[in-house]
């Protein structure tokens, strides 16, 4: 089933990460973050996502994205979905922390 959430990540222009956070298909907050592209496969970034109640912040190894923005998810879909715009980011792996 669909989220209705979703946390889209793509590379902007000028070495930022763009972040949005849309709901369905409409825009919530649009965030982005100074970002380096990875230059060697081993390199890992961490990318956190913490919902607490009504408010989320998005870091990317350790910089913010989204500073405890207001969030309502829809209901009845606690779930966030993660999209990425392409290879460049280098996702090779996610996990769930609870």
């Amino acid at each position: 089933p669909l989220s209705g959430s979703t946390l889209i990540l793509h590379p902007g222009r000028g070495g930022q990460l763009a972040c949005r956070l849309e709901r369905y298909d409409r825009l919530v907050y649009l965030g982005s973050s100074e970002w380096k592209p990875p230059t060697n496969k081993k390199d890992t970034s961490r990318l956190v996502l913490r919902r607490t109640g009504t408010r989320i912040d998005v870091t990317l190894n350790g910089q913010s994205i989204l500073d405890s923005v207001p969030f309502r998810p829809v209901s009845g879909a606690e779930r966030i979905g993660l999209c990425t715009w392409n290879s460049a980011l280098q996702v090779t792996s996610m996990e769930l922390l609870r």
